[in-house]
């Protein structure tokens, strides 16, 4: 899964606020570090680290970089602290690329529940649930099933009752009524576990506030802003956001529009029956 994951993320764009005039950085051997981390040679790796981290931080288009090794390699080095923190800074660096997006922010609570992070781990799994495409919500479902786990090792009452939260929210059988906002007659059905993990929008803070004073506000701009929005535990304020971009769209990208506006009412409930209704809704042939 690990390898399929990393094929989809090599080629990346990188739109954040210019930065300052600065002297060009020399030719970047990304093969290199990669051939550093697998050397198991403990100073190497470091070495390896200390260069990924540097290159993350100057927001540029090297976060794509990782899908040539870095990120397999220091998982089989079980650099797993690591692995957790250049997936938070490539985060950063394509928030408008849902795809990379969500295989980074899974592959984050990974290696945090491998750290033994396990309540970070939660919070990151959480947030892979609000980014998540639809056709990967049940990838993201076991995660934070396995995450719950892991948090209340001596109660498994509390992934069971998840799991029937995610049951009956996934049973909605009406039709979308975009008047009302949900199924016709039936109000949402919540998770009241989800809702009780709480995520720290911090690490997205500074970012939110380059998209959201940035001059041009086009379609990937206005994606990147909804999906840190999520990833920051906001859909409600990611809601406006994809309609806007939604209204921007342009005709190959009306469906990933309307994929995007799913992923927030999944996010607004914490289950799928509301935005699965809302998807089918979109098909009136079917």
């Amino acid at each position: 899964m690990r390898t399929y994951l990393f094929i989809a993320i090599s080629a990346l764009l990188q739109f954040s606020v210019p930065l300052s005039a600065a002297e060009p950085e020399p030719p970047f051997d990304p093969q290199a570090l990669t051939d550093q981390i697998t050397s198991g040679d403990a100073v190497q790796i470091n070495a390896a680290v200390a260069e990924i981290r540097r290159q993350l931080s100057t927001g540029t288009e090297v976060a794509g970089y990782h899908a040539g090794g870095w990120i397999p390699a220091l998982l089989k080095a079980e650099r797993y602290a690591e692995v957790a923190e250049v997936c938070s800074a490539a985060i950063l660096c394509v928030p408008h690329d849902t795809t990379v997006l969500q295989s980074l922010t899974m592959t984050r609570a990974e290696a945090l529940l491998s750290a033994g992070k396990n309540e970070e781990a939660l919070q990151a799994a959480k947030a892979y649930f609000n980014i998540a495409t639809m056709e990967s919500t049940a990838g993201a479902l076991q995660l934070i099933n396995k995450a719950l786990d892991a948090v209340n090792k001596d109660d498994p009452n509390i992934s069971r009752k998840f799991r029937m939260e995610q049951l009956a929210g996934a049973a909605t059988t009406q039709p979308f009524d975009d008047a009302q906002g949900g199924p016709n007659d039936a109000p949402p059905l919540t998770s009241a576990t989800l809702k009780s993990i709480q995520i720290d929008p911090k690490p997205y803070e500074a970012k939110l506030s380059q998209l959201k004073n940035h001059p041009s506000q086009v379609y990937p701009i206005l994606v990147a802003t909804g999906n840190l929005l999520l990833l920051s535990d906001k859909p409600d304020e990611a809601k406006p956001v994809f309609e806007a971009a939604q209204g921007l769209a342009g005709e190959d990208q009306v469906s990933e529009a309307a994929e995007h506006l799913a992923r927030v009412i999944k996010a607004q409930d914490g289950t799928i029956g509301r935005a699965n209704a809302y998807v089918l809704s979109l098909r009136p042939g079917e």
